[in-house]
């Protein structure tokens, strides 16, 4: 059970971090002239999408995993 808790909270910490990283990174997108600042915000926004799909599929088991 105490494991258990303590997933959550790192899941949900984890979480709060991406939140603020997205809007720094939407920021940039939005506001920055540079294009290769833009394209690797894009690409970071990118990964952080694919690091919560993996993370959610892992906690949750209905989800169907490829190459499983």
């Amino acid at each position: 059970m105490l494991m258990f808790n303590c997933a959550e909270k790192i899941a949900a910490l984890l979480q709060i971090e991406e939140m603020n990283c997205k809007t720094e990174l939407d920021n940039i997108i939005e506001n920055s002239k540079d294009a290769q600042a833009k394209r690797l915000a894009v690409r970071e926004l990118e990964q952080i999408a694919v690091r919560a799909a993996k993370r959610e599929a892992h906690q949750n088991p209905w989800i169907e995993r490829k190459g499983d």
